[in-house]
């Protein structure tokens, strides 16, 4: 199974949680079906993409753990 990737702009690190919302929020909980402890990789433009674990689905959010960061290879 591939992991999917998504467009996320903020700087993340090692161990910090985000909030994913709106849209996102429709297409990984609607779309594609995700559940808490499943993967994807967030990506920001600018080289650097992280391996997150969902941790909660909310109403309104997702909440994510970052659990691996790297730059990214061109």
């Amino acid at each position: 199974m591939t992991i999917p990737r998504l467009y996320f702009p903020e700087k993340v690190e090692k161990g910090e949680r985000r909030v994913l919302g709106g849209e996102n929020l429709h297409y990984m909980k609607s779309v594609l079906r995700m559940r808490n402890g499943d993967r994807l990789l967030l990506f920001d433009g600018a080289g650097c993409e992280s391996e997150a674990l969902i941790r909660e689905f909310t109403a309104r959010s997702v909440i994510v753990e970052i659990v691996k960061k790297e730059e990214e290879k061109t």
